[in-house]
């Protein structure tokens, strides 16, 4: 019985831990969400067509503290996402001080057509977003 109770707490801890190394992917409820708002002043950019870039863009970021996303250190070319602002006219007045979750990654300009991993730091958080290569 006692090797019962160690099997089980055991699977309890994994299961838990598995949350606390994990890098953060955007939630798939935000990916529409988060379309709707990049578009919003933006007739030229709605469409099927812009919308699936986006969520293949969406779907290559993570969002973590440093360590999750498997760097000891800050790399010396780490730009803070502010200095990215508004990828045109529509997205200029974006207020990006909100919770690093809700930060909508589509309102920047951010190298998202890349063969290599792109790391940006999200200002005033020990937060930083990853752009994954494309595949």
């Amino acid at each position: 019985m006692h090797i019962n109770k160690l099997s089980i707490l055991v699977l309890f801890l994994c299961f838990f831990s598995r949350g606390l190394f994990a890098q953060d992917k955007i939630n798939a409820s935000k990916v529409k969400q988060f379309i709707v708002e990049a578009n919003t002043d933006c007739s030229e950019y709605q469409s099927d067509e812009v919308d699936a870039i986006y969520k293949e863009w969406l779907s290559r970021i993570r969002i973590a503290k440093l360590n999750k996303l498997g760097y000891d250190e800050i790399p010396q070319d780490v730009k803070s996402i502010s200095n990215y602002q508004g990828r045109n006219k529509c997205y200029a007045g974006y207020d990006y001080n909100t919770s690093v979750m809700e930060l909508n990654p589509l309102m920047f300009h951010l190298h998202f057509e890349t063969d290599k991993p792109v790391l940006y730091r999200i200002d005033d958080t020990d937060y930083f977003l990853l752009i994954l290569p494309k595949p």
